[in-house]
């Protein structure tokens, strides 16, 4: 959740989802050993039952509402909390296996299974946009 912060959270607040997405991935692939120990008790967690994506969809919510002030219909709720739960359990596996990371591909992947519907909402236009390093 420490990594996170510095760039999958900051989605639609300060950057748009490539770069959120490739920053994220970049970091948390540097300490991938320590990632994969400090995940090691989850590994038998039910799908969707750890904390970790809880806490993705809130921040999810916190961007929509707060930043992008969009509207949370039944529609984006759903879509918001069906897609924390792929998204973290998609990372957990990755983090996990042994597969060579190649930022580029696993940035598309997850991309790719972004809904539209949201990936829109988050999107920042581009007077919005702030550097971040």
């Amino acid at each position: 959740m420490f990594c996170r912060q510095f760039y999958l959270n900051e989605i639609g607040r300060t950057i748009n989802w490539e770069i959120g997405y490739y920053q994220h991935l970049r970091l948390i692939t540097q300490e991938r050993d320590f990632y994969r120990k400090s995940i090691q008790y989850t590994i038998n967690e039910p799908f969707g039952q750890t904390v970790i994506p809880e806490s993705r969809k809130n921040v999810i919510f916190e961007t929509l509402t707060n930043w992008r002030h969009v509207n949370i219909d039944h529609n984006m709720r759903f879509l918001v909390e069906t897609f924390s739960k792929l998204e973290c359990e998609i990372l957990n596996d990755w983090l996990r296996s042994e597969r060579e990371t190649d930022l580029t591909q696993w940035t598309n992947d997850l991309l790719s299974i972004v809904p539209v519907k949201l990936y829109k909402a988050m999107l920042i236009p581009p007077s919005d946009k702030k550097t971040k390093s």
